[in-house]
């Protein structure tokens, strides 16, 4: 079998779905750290590895993918030993796509885009953007509201009664916001899926693979206390 590398980080929520998911699946593969808060990504070299120059990234032998909802179609299909992380029947497999294609201009807009307005530019040692960060709470507002009537609506996961890749990729988005202590979980607006977060909670190698986030979301809780 051609060995399998993926590029992430610890602190990239698609890297963190995508190992996460070789775990659950029982994929051997070798974890490469990219230093993304020194720019390693954007470094000459990383090219060759991701002519995208971003993190997630697969090579499996010399076949290099980007994208973490292809990745983990690519994974599932090809790595895993069976097909309950993505399902090969038709209408079951498109329950999973409606929530992977709906993804990017939704829960991962509204999420990525409030840590960057609020927690990256201030690392860069700039300003909060506050019409940025403004946007995108109406944005996680409207995609957490859709993610509890839509896709919680009758099921206990987001494309059925178990779990797939569809929801190892929200739930690692979701919790991202965790290290700007956002209150999505204790506003009492998302209760379906606050009940979800619970349910994938209860899923192996979660604390291993959130380690780091779990740090820096702490930090970040008790500075908003003070």
């Amino acid at each position: 079998t051609m060995a399998l590398k993926l590029y992430g980080q610890t602190l990239s929520q698609p890297s963190r779905s995508v190992e996460w998911f070789c775990r659950l699946a029982s994929i051997p593969f070798e974890f490469v750290s990219v230093d993304l808060g020194r720019g390693e990504q954007r470094a000459e070299a990383f090219k060759s590895i991701n002519p995208m120059q971003k993190v997630p990234c697969l090579h499996h032998g010399d076949f290099i993918i980007f994208e973490s909802a292809t990745i983990l179609r690519y994974l599932s299909d090809n790595c895993a030993s069976s097909d309950v992380w993505y399902p090969r029947e038709a209408r079951a497999r498109a329950k999973v796509d409606m929530y992977l294609d709906w993804h990017h201009g939704n829960t991962r807009l509204g999420c990525a885009g409030l840590l960057f307005a609020v927690w990256l530019l201030p690392m860069r040692g700039k300003a909060v953007d506050e019409a940025a960060r403004q946007k995108a709470e109406r944005t996680i507002d409207a995609s957490f509201g859709a993610i509890s009537r839509v896709f919680l609506g009758e099921s206990a996961f987001l494309a059925g009664d178990r779990p797939t890749i569809a929801d190892l990729l929200a739930y690692q988005e979701i919790v991202q916001l965790d290290v700007v202590a956002h209150p999505y979980r204790t506003s009492g607006r998302y209760e379906p899926l606050n009940a979800w977060l619970s349910r994938m909670e209860q899923l192996p190698h979660l604390a291993e693979i959130n380690r780091v986030l779990a740090k820096v979301a702490a930090k970040a809780n008790k500075r908003s206390k003070l």
